[in-house]
C-alpha cells in the first residue's frame, strides 16, 4: 500500500501558496488520492505493483490498448475500470512532483541553462511561452517543461485533468498544477498572477537536477524518482510486469 509523501519544505515559509492552501491540497486532497489508490487496488493482482507501473499501464488499459494488466482487466468491468485508478496513481505522481517544484525558489543551472537557451533563447522567454501556455489550457490539468526518453528536445506541454507526460514517455523537468484547488485560495481566479509566482519562486535547481538525472538514465530517472519516494509495497506482484 502506498503512503502520501511529506512535503519537502516548511509550508509556513512558501513563497508561492500559503499554509491554508498547503493544508487543504496536500493535507486533503492527495492523502484521498493516495487512499483512493489503495482501496482500488488492495485484494488485487496489482496491489503490490509499483507506482510507475500502475500509472503507465493503466494508461494503456484505460485507452483499450494492450498492456500487461489485461489479461486481468475482467476484476474492473465489474468495478470501478482502470481510469480511476489511472487518475489517482498519476495525480500522485504529479502531485510529488509539483511539491518539489515549488520547494524553494532557485535559478536554473548546468546543462538546463544551455537547453533553455537553446529551445528558448534563454530563461525569460521560456517563461513568457510557459505562462502563454499555462493560460491558454481551458480548465483543470497541468502545464510541463519535458524532455524526450533521451534527454533533448525540450518543450512545453499542457496535460488535461489527470494527464501525466510519463504515460506517454516524456520525462517531466518542472510542473505547475493548474486545478483551482492548487491556487483559489491565494489567488481566487487570477490563475495569471499565481503562474507568475511560481515561475518567479520556482525550484530550478530541483528542475536542472530532473533534466541532469535525463540525460544520464532517461526514463529511468523517473522510475528511480518515483521508487525512492513510493516503495512498491512487497517485491513480490502478481501483474505479471514488474517481474
Amino acid at each position: 500500500m502506498f503512503r502520501s509523501r511529506a512535503l519537502p519544505f516548511d509550508p509556513r515559509a512558501n513563497k508561492i501558496v500559503s499554509l491554508q492552501s498547503l493544508k487543504f491540497h496536500h493535507g486533503g486532497l492527495c492523502e484521498d488520492y493516495v487512499s483512493t489508490l489503495n482501496r482500488d487496488i488492495a485484494d488485487t493482482p496489482i496491489q503490490n505493483a509499483d507506482l510507475f507501473t500502475i500509472i503507465t499501464q493503466s494508461f494503456r488499459e484505460a485507452r483499450g490498448e494492450e498492456c500487461e494488466f489485461s489479461q486481468i482487466s475482467k476484476l474492473y468491468q465489474i468495478c470501478l475500470g482502470f481510469s480511476r485508478i489511472f487518475n489517482n496513481a498519476s495525480e500522485i505522481y504529479n502531485h510529488d512532483f509539483y511539491f518539489d517544484c515549488i520547494a524553494q525558489p532557485s535559478k536554473p543551472s548546468g546543462e538546463l541553462t544551455d537547453a533553455l537557451a537553446q529551445a528558448f533563447g534563454g530563461i525569460e522567454n521560456f517563461k513568457s511561452e510557459f505562462l502563454k501556455r499555462a493560460m491558454g489550457l481551458f480548465g483543470s490539468g497541468w502545464c510541463w517543461l519535458v524532455c524526450d526518453e533521451r534527454g533533448a528536445n525540450l518543450e512545453i506541454i499542457t496535460t488535461q485533468n489527470a494527464d501525466t507526460p510519463i504515460a506517454r514517455g516524456k520525462i517531466p523537468l518542472l510542473a505547475c498544477d493548474l486545478w483551482e484547488h492548487a491556487y483559489y485560495i491565494d489567488y481566487q481566479n487570477a490563475r495569471k498572477s499565481y503562474v507568475e509566482s511560481f515561475l518567479r519562486f520556482a525550484d530550478f535547481g530541483f528542475a536542472s537536477d530532473a533534466y541532469s538525472w535525463a540525460k544520464k538514465q532517461g526514463l529511468s530517472s523517473v522510475k528511480l524518482y518515483i521508487s525512492e519516494l513510493h516503495p512498491a509495497a512487497s517485491s513480490r506482484c502478481d501483474c505479471g510486469y514488474c517481474g
